[in-house]
């Protein structure tokens, strides 16, 4: 629900990128990199504090051991904010079939991941392959990122 809500205020900022020339969203985005991660770190923060007193109001004590199993879910939130304006970005600059690539590679992962770990791991499976595909998915669009950067950047001829 956190990472839904989330893209949804992410695509406000990102139309704003999607409207503006490729080299100049780019960079801004670079620039911005760095903020995106301390954003999220700071929602991270807010969320393992805040989770306790949420699931105790929603749902009574019944549910007290879950807060935990919540809290470490939330780990993957601090790399959401970057991985949402990265995925926009390079969807509205015309990348849309690398992230549908990605998008398939991740779930046909997190889907292995889940086949594996949670006879092993029971619920501690599930939470290890949620933020696992989430941090997988951070070096990837990174990667790719930094990669078309320097292309786009300093050889935009190259790209065409």
């Amino acid at each position: 629900m956190v990472r839904e809500e989330l893209r949804n205020i992410l695509n406000v900022p990102t139309m704003k990128l999607a409207s503006m020339d490729e080299k100049d969203n780019r960079m801004v985005l670079r620039k911005r990199l760095g903020h995106l991660l301390v954003m999220g770190f700071l929602l991270f923060i807010i969320g393992y504090f805040a989770l306790p007193f949420a699931i105790n109001l929603f749902f009574g004590p019944r549910y007290v051991n879950s807060i935990f199993y919540g809290q470490l879910l939330l780990i993957g939130i601090v790399v959401v904010p970057s991985n949402v304006l990265i995925i926009n970005v390079a969807v509205y600059q015309g990348s849309g079939n690398s992230y549908a690539k990605l998008n398939i590679g991740l779930s046909i992962m997190k889907l292995i991941l889940f086949l594996i770990l949670i006879p092993i791991f029971k619920t501690y499976g599930i939470i290890i392959s949620v933020i696992t595909v989430d941090i997988v998915s951070f070096m990837v669009l990174t990667t790719w990122f930094f990669i078309t950067n320097r292309k786009i950047i300093y050889n935009p001829e190259e790209i065409k």
